[in-house]
């Protein structure tokens, strides 16, 4: 009988134990799909200010219809929901979008759609509370698929092509919004364009570029000086870039192996810390020319084109320090309650059958 009790008490914690279910680990930070843009789009400017994304212009494709926009559309993350805005004075691609001093600067590009017509040093502000374009200075040379980025509230554009084709310059373009003008910086150490800069602290990381470039090279703002980092592990140019939990991430884009009308949707993450790369989940969709950005502990990318079409879509992935977004796991205390418990049991009713035993035992003659 007491052999009985201890079986079924042993089985009892085994089932207890199989049956509990384990809290599943955090998965890997994955892509999660959000509120598309109005308008579809590629080769647009793309800054955040203020809590909210907004994106301006950019070459739309449909079939072998190619037409700009010139449209401007800021994204609510409370929401989760795009608002129309201001129309740009007049529809551009290949331009840089950079948030300085509570305002936004679009800076080059192109007003037409091949990209070696059209080129324009033209400079505009865009004032959210007054929702206005007004001009500025304009840039000392046209520049189109540049790096356009803030430094210690002054606007940068830092390389590009010269005359929207294949070629690159090494040029650094800086605008003072309090003095509105323009200074010419020292070249960088190599010319780039469709090279995207991401902005870590006091460094500024620039990522590939035309076509298939697996460079990645830092620039330390405090003490202007340059170094090259790791390769990226492919190659690729027109891609899009942000940072996250520190990190730089690279998204999709043209590699060496693939093409405009296929691009590639491979992603990849550089650490400063140890200055290596590794794989990312994939982006959800195949795409060049689109854009990319951080708002808090979320990074967001949208739109993008192939040879087909443009597209509306944005996706963001979470910090991985965030809970629920691929951070720590917590530890399944109420599992290991259980588990003691069972122990105990299983324990008390071995040691009543071994007293029992004992007592049963005859005597020593």
């Amino acid at each position: 009988m007491l052999r009985r009790g201890a079986a079924v008490a042993i089985v009892v914690g085994m089932a207890l134990v199989v049956l509990i279910p384990l809290p599943a680990p955090a998965p890997p930070p994955g892509w999660d799909a959000k509120a598309p843009m109005s308008t579809p789009r590629g080769g647009f400017g793309v800054a955040a200010l203020n809590g909210k994304i907004y994106v301006a212009g950019g070459l739309q494709r449909s079939g072998f219809d190619l037409n700009l926009t010139d449209s401007l559309e800021v994204y609510d993350p409370a929401s989760d929901s795009w608002s129309p805005l201001a129309p740009l004075p007049a529809p551009r691609w290949g331009h840089v979008l950079v948030a300085a001093r509570g305002k936004l600067f679009m800076a080059g590009g192109s007003t037409d759609v091949f990209a070696s017509q059209g080129m324009t040093t033209d400079v505009e502000l865009y004032d959210p509370g007054l929702d206005r374009w007004s001009p500025v200075a304009p840039m000392p040379e046209a520049r189109i698929w540049a790096a356009g980025f803030a430094i210690s509230e002054t606007v940068q554009v830092w390389g590009g092509s010269p005359d929207g084709g294949s070629s690159a310059v090494a040029t650094r373009f800086s605008y003072d919004p309090q003095t509105n003008g323009w200074t010419v910086g020292q070249p960088m150490p190599f010319s780039r364009e469709n090279s995207p800069a991401v902005v870590i602290g006091t460094s500024v990381y620039l990522t590939g570029g035309w076509r298939n470039l697996p460079n990645a090279t830092e620039y330390r703002t405090s003490t202007q000086l340059w170094r090259d980092r790791a390769q990226m592990l492919r190659g690729r140019g027109a891609h899009a870039a942000a940072d996250l939990d520190g990190n730089v991430y690279v998204i999709a884009g043209v590699t060496a192996d693939t093409t405009e009308c296929a691009p590639s949707a491979s992603v990849e993450v550089y650490s400063p810390a140890t200055d290596a790369w590794s794989t990312f989940a994939d982006y959800p969709q195949a795409a060049w020319a689109l854009g990319a950005v951080r708002i808090g502990q979320l990074l967001y990318a949208m739109g993008g084109s192939d040879c087909g079409s443009s597209f509306t879509s944005m996706y963001s992935i979470g910090s991985a320090l965030t809970p629920g977004s691929g951070g720590p796991v917590s530890f399944p205390w109420a599992l290991v309650a259980v588990i003691v418990v069972v122990a105990v049991l299983v324990a008390v009713a071995l040691g009543v059958l071994w007293r029992r035993r004992r007592k049963a035992q005859p005597p020593a003659a």
